[in-house]
């Protein structure tokens, strides 16, 4: 435009009437020089569309690859909501140079197809500029005009506000649990046990274990003795309730981790209520002075077959359970025993501990009998533990289902003379002489399943163990009412302000649930023979599954549809106005045009008053004025001012 105006000839200069040799061409849409040409047509509109669509599809591949995916895994130095916030700047901005240009554009042809108010082309104006004068502009002309693009444009300027807004809810980051197996998530279980503390003879001679176990030694002097005391102390840890936990490491940035189920070697244990089958027997002396005595309690094996293969009842099954009393005149003479445990001779494969306990035996005891006592039997075995909803958190290891099985059956529910158990290696043609280490180094049950080995040593060795959790007997006194450790034969077991560990068992079951401490005892037992590098050197870890919170990218699609609209609408509208506005004056928003092509001297008079001249006046006389941009000679257009009859608008 500044090349045309700057062609003009001096007598067009002089005379702004004057036909210019290029004003032709500039109002019919055609140019000879095809330099001045490019710079005209649309083509910084058509290339800004052509950006903003361009723009666009890179936001859209964009969010495809980086939807549900972790944001660690973002390896560029700029993050992707910035990264789409440029993308979306650069359409926004684009986008709005032909919605601009179209605006301006349609002003020339909203002209050229009618007389309209002057004022029009305040509006147009102003809507080429921005949302405010796009929606001052639908606001005017909605009910006015019947061009319905120029008012798809005006709203799409205005719908543009909402690109930036809309662009930064596409993207959101979430948490999301991730499942992973991770070597270092690991826990422990055994098909076997063989002691590195007590079967020091094979660990030393045997080359199997040496092939089997490479670089493994036995244990020297002191860590055979940390081990026994290792082994004592869970037992008592277990019965004071802070029994060892499952080994298992869980490291972060788990928040949990799983295992799949599996299963182990364990040791398991259940304590049954015998208090309604328990007989008792008392006999007492009677004098003056006192009355003393002892009642006799025997373990309820009736009806019970016996290993030896006899069907005889079998009464006691143990030597009884004795609680003794005397009751003297004076408070210093009274003394009842209260508690006192055995064992028994079942099929738990470890052990069977009986309990009778009575909590307040002045009250209980009649004189001829125990009116109120509690009897308990607590089994303790080897088993398979199946372990099901493996899991473990910060707060510790737990297991959702334990389904326990007695190994070879043998959990205490009938008495027998001795085990049915075989030598592992007696299928192999080796000397059958009985359990006689080490020739044969392992025992198994006799049925299929758990197929379990265990060696010989910790066979006998454990049940000792489990022996340490039975305690001494206990007795009540009349005088002070303090429990007393009862004597057995001659020997006290307790000195004056000096308690031992088995007054102190004792006094602990006796005020506690035995089922628990018998349940305590078996897990304390389990953890202990399933320690890695400890005592049982087959014991094997099992790795598991890191769940951790793994930030993800997610994309909301739905945001993405004012975008993608408003830049398909502001091509499709440019098109559109390309196709409308041929062979038109392609003026745009050029302010030369409305010097150039404006009203004549005599229509100015109709806007133009004595006096101050104001935007406002202005803008009101022009509302008025009906104007049409109209040839007033060949090749040259002006806004030519139009008078109706009715002086009415035309809209």
């Amino acid at each position: 435009m500044y090349e045309e105006i700057a062609a003009m000839s001096p007598a067009h200069q002089t005379n702004p009437r004057a036909p210019s040799p290029k004003h032709h061409t500039l109002l019919d849409g055609r140019h000879s020089e095809r330099t001045v040409y490019w710079s005209w047509w649309w083509w910084w509109e058509i290339t800004a569309a052509g950006l903003s669509l361009l723009s666009t599809s890179l936001i859209v591949v964009l969010l495809f690859n980086i939807n549900n995916r972790p944001l660690q895994s973002w390896a560029l130095p700029i993050q992707p909501n910035s990264l789409l916030a440029i993308l979306t700047t650069i359409t926004k901005t684009s986008l709005l140079v032909p919605i601009a240009a179209c605006i301006s554009q349609l002003k020339w042809r909203h002209f050229l197809l009618r007389s309209r108010p002057l004022d029009h082309l305040q509006q147009f104006d102003e809507a080429s500029r921005g949302p405010w004068g796009s929606a001052t502009m639908i606001y005017s002309l909605l009910f006015q005009t019947r061009s319905l693009v120029v008012l798809f444009l005006a709203a799409t300027t205005i719908l543009a506000l909402g690109i930036e807004p809309s662009a930064q809810q596409i993207i959101s980051f979430k948490p999301r649990e991730v499942k992973v197996a991770n070597e270092t998530v690991l826990t422990s279980r055994a098909d076997a046990y063989f002691s590195r503390t007590w079967n020091t003879w094979t660990l030393n001679n045997d080359t199997r274990y040496s092939h089997a176990y490479p670089g493994l030694k036995s244990y020297s002097d002191g860590e055979k003795s940390q081990q026994r005391m290792k082994l004592k102390t869970t037992v008592y840890s277990a019965v004071a309730g802070s029994a060892p936990k499952p080994y298992y490491t869980c490291p972060r940035p788990a928040k949990r981790c799983v295992w799949d189920d599996f299963a182990s070697l364990g040791i398991c244990g259940r304590t049954r209520n015998v208090t309604a089958s328990v007989s008792q027997n008392c006999t007492f002396t009677d004098n003056t002075s006192e009355l003393s005595g002892s009642c006799d309690f025997w373990h309820p094996f009736r009806n019970k077959m016996l290993g030896n293969g006899s069907r005889e009842p079998d009464p006691q099954n143990s030597d009884p359970i004795t609680l003794s009393y005397s009751i003297g005149t004076e408070p210093s003479f009274q003394q009842i025993s209260m508690f006192d445990s055995a064992i028994l001779n079942t099929t738990a494969s470890l052990r069977s501990i009986w309990t009778v306990k009575v909590s307040d035996p002045f009250t209980s005891f009649d004189g001829t009998r125990f009116r109120h006592f509690e009897s308990y039997t607590s089994d303790l075995y080897w088993c398979d533990r199946s372990l099901k909803d493996v899991a473990a958190t910060e707060r510790g290891f737990s297991v959702g289902q334990v389904k326990t099985t007695a190994w070879a059956g043998l959990d205490g529910n009938v008495s027998i003379d001795d085990y049915s158990l075989k030598d592992s290696t007696a299928t192999a043609n080796t000397p059958s002489s009985p359990l006689s280490p080490p020739d044969y180094e392992y025992i198994y049950n006799t049925y299929d399943k758990p197929t379990y080995n265990i060696s010989y040593q910790m066979e006998w060795r454990m049940p000792d163990a489990v022996d340490s959790m039975i305690g001494s007997g206990l007795a009540l006194d009349g005088e002070n009412r303090t429990w007393e450790l009862l004597e057995r034969g001659s020997v006290g077991e307790m000195q004056y302000g000096v308690s031992t560990i088995g007054f102190e068992l004792s006094s602990y079951m006796l005020t506690h649930d035995l089922e628990t401490v018998t349940r305590d005892v078996a897990d304390g037992l389990t953890a202990f023979m399933l320690q890695p590098d400890g005592d049982n050197v087959e014991v094997e870890k099992v790795a598991g599954y890191m769940i951790y919170d793994e930030t993800r990218i997610q994309v909301r699609w739905v945001w993405l549809l004012l975008p993608v609209f408003e830049t398909v609408l502001a091509c499709a509208l440019l098109a559109s106005i390309i196709f409308l506005t041929r062979g038109q004056p392609l003026l745009k928003n050029s302010a030369i045009a409305l010097i150039t092509y404006g009203l004549s001297d005599k229509d100015r008079e109709g806007l133009i008053e004595v006096g101050i001249i104001t935007q406002d006046k202005l803008e009101k006389r022009a509302e008025s004025m009906m104007v049409q941009l109209a040839k007033d000679r060949p090749g040259s257009f002006r806004f030519t001012r139009i008078i109706h009859d009715n002086q009415s608008r035309d809209g």
